[in-house]
């Protein structure tokens, strides 16, 4: 009671929403839901919802309608309060967008292949190539932070249908090498679905 949650971005993950769906977020400091002062409207998507909605206050509700669903019901796996992060540095052309399968194949004498299903996921290798000092310590914060155990959503980039945003490890330690001038050359971050 009395304590404040602040966050600039909702996500909405492993949903079964239709695109005749409506998803509101609201926020206030008291149960109070008439006209609280944050209420933002997503737009439906597949995959990821991301809405908008900067504040910090003590209550947050999400209201979902999805009258013509064909399930019958509505599925959410998970909702999360994020503080986004953004550099207006670009990302080296070099980004990677890749599928990674964990199903455990083995091969018998014979030559024929015996298949324990996993699953596959979506892996998105970034770098930002030559980089300043500013963006050095501010990813390196942020892998203080969240290290490779705790996910995050990665926004590879800002149209969200070309490459769409996933839950995701980060998979790989970072690491910078000195550039001259005070500017770095980072190492790629590979960034792996994760469930």
């Amino acid at each position: 009671e009395g304590q404040k949650i602040s966050a600039d971005t909702i996500a909405v993950l492993a949903h079964n929403l239709t695109s005749g769906a409506t998803l509101v977020v609201k926020a206030n400091d008291t149960a109070s839901w008439a006209s609280p002062p944050l209420e933002a409207s997503a737009l439906i998507v597949p995959g990821i919802i991301l809405v908008e909605a900067s504040g910090m206050y003590r209550l947050w509700r999400l209201e979902l309608e999805d009258a013509d669903n064909p399930a019958g019901y509505i599925q959410v796996g998970r909702v999360g309060l994020y503080a986004a992060w953004t550099t207006t540095e670009p990302l080296d052309r070099a980004l990677k967008d890749g599928l990674v399968d964990t199903s455990l194949v083995t091969e018998g004498p014979s030559g024929q292949r015996f298949s324990n299903l996993g699953r596959v996921d979506q892996v998105y290798e970034l770098k930002f190539g030559l980089l300043g000092d500013q963006l050095r310590q501010e990813l390196k914060a942020i892998y203080r932070e969240i290290g490779k155990h705790t996910a995050v959503v990665v926004i590879p980039d800002d149209d969200l249908l070309r490459l769409p945003p996933i839950y995701a490890h980060l998979e790989t330690d970072i690491a910078f090498t000195g550039a001259g001038g005070w500017l770095w050359r980072d190492e790629i971050m590979r960034f792996r679905e994760t469930h």
